[in-house]
């Protein structure tokens, strides 16, 4: 993807893990991924991809408003599972036909100071 299009290098990720090892070397020509260990997190947690280490998910997932095709995987055996989430605004020609796995809560509910919308 950031072979065909440069832009690809500026993508928006967020690695939330207690161990990254080694996404820094392999992600590295990335100029926007940010590494979240500690239990520290970024204020705005949508990204165009993220990592979430299984025990960081319900929190992440109750904060994100985008929708995103997710997997689960193991960066490293002997490591807990994390969950990967893939922007369905960039990702979508990488699942084609198929309906994002996660929507934010944010887009599941209306906009409490807005009127409906006219029919």
């Amino acid at each position: 993807m950031a072979k065909r299009d440069p832009a690809y290098y500026h993508l928006t990720g967020h690695l939330i893990r207690s161990s990254i090892y080694p996404l820094p070397w392999t992600l590295g020509d990335f100029d926007r991924v940010g590494y979240y260990e500690g239990g520290n997190m970024p204020a705005n947690l949508d990204g165009d991809f993220l990592l979430v280490q299984e025990d960081k998910i319900k929190d992440v997932e109750s904060k994100l408003k985008g929708s995103y095709y997710t997997e689960m995987m193991t960066l490293r055996n002997y490591q807990d599972p994390s969950k990967i989430f893939f922007s369905a605004k960039v990702f979508k020609e990488f699942f084609p036909g198929k309906a994002p796995d996660f929507v934010g809560p944010a887009q599941n509910q209306a906009p409490q100071n807005q009127a409906p919308a006219p029919r």
